[in-house]
């Protein structure tokens, strides 16, 4: 199963962009960027920033998920 830093930085990386890309995007610092894809905590509101601009659920991101909505059986 997918753990959320990785999530992350599959992403980002899908979308060509460097961590101070989305950082700039999200309108948060590149050591946030960094500390997420470290696997350090995501708060609320970095959850939901992360969800619109990568146009996915909040429960894909997690991990309970997969992109089509399906439960993911741990």
């Amino acid at each position: 199963m997918m753990t959320l830093h990785t999530h992350i930085k599959k992403l980002r990386t899908a979308k060509n962009l460097t961590q101070a890309e989305l950082a700039k995007a999200l309108n948060v610092s590149l050591t946030t960027i960094r500390n997420w894809e470290a696997g350090k905590t995501v708060y609320g509101s970095g959850l939901i920033k992360l969800a619109v601009f990568f146009d996915c659920s909040i429960d894909y991101l997690l991990g309970l998920k997969d992109k089509l909505g399906n439960k993911i059986n741990p």
